[in-house]
């Protein structure tokens, strides 16, 4: 009996090692951030982000990342959003209000190829720390990938894709956060751009908001 109850004990001990060390789905593990490419400037540097309509609730913007080319077939893209250079009223516009973030591919008039799958992420991450300095505050969206054929606008270094905000209920909201449009989208050529790109241990299906909200510290 003292080598039954030994043997149990011992089984006990690798069952509850192994379920406390699997990973949660969509976890900000180590080979989630060893992924994270943060090498691009923001749209504002690059100048990969342009008006195509400013509305008084919303915008569509012609945007275009560097951080995959047009042979890419999936990644994803998150832009992080600091306090210092957007302000607490844009932040909170974002964490409080009602809004529509969507991405569409940038295509050739007459094109009849199958549509992209671009898949934009509904939430939105707050990022604030008590310890430190609230110009570190930041909000991080973002989208995927799951490309059907390379960049159709000839783009050989980078790809090109349509970028819609749509706000509900603004003059209130507006009035609240004392903000407008132009604010948010000033932001938003300010946001640093954050890449993943397919790996071992990553999911482009998951949302990594605030696993790319907590990794990449902006504001300085």
């Amino acid at each position: 009996t003292s080598i039954c109850r030994e043997f149990m004990m011992i089984f006990l001990h690798f069952a509850h090692e192994y379920t406390t060390t699997t990973p949660e789905p969509c976890s900000c593990t180590d080979k989630v951030k060893a992924g994270l490419s943060t090498g691009e400037k923001s749209f504002q540097k690059s100048g990969l982000l342009k008006p195509i309509y400013l509305g008084n609730t919303g915008f569509l913007l012609q945007a275009g990342t560097r951080g995959a080319d047009k042979d890419t077939a999936s990644y994803q893209q998150y832009l992080v959003m600091s306090r210092n250079e957007c302000g607490q009223g844009v932040l909170d516009l974002f964490r409080f209000g009602a809004y529509r973030w969507s991405v569409l591919e940038k295509r050739a008039k007459g094109t009849t190829n199958p549509i992209t799958n671009y898949d934009a992420f509904a939430d939105a991450y707050y990022r604030i720390h008590a310890d430190e300095h609230k110009k570190h505050r930041s909000i991080t969206i973002g989208f995927r990938a799951d490309k059907t054929l390379p960049d159709l606008t000839g783009n050989t270094s980078k790809d090109t894709y349509w970028a819609g905000l749509q706000f509900y209920h603004l003059a209130s909201t507006f009035d609240l956060v004392n903000v407008n449009i132009m604010d948010v989208y000033n932001c938003l050529q300010m946001a640093k751009p954050v890449t993943i790109l397919p790996g071992d241990g990553i999911d482009l299906t998951c949302d990594y908001a605030k696993c790319v909200g907590e990794e990449v510290k902006v504001g300085y």
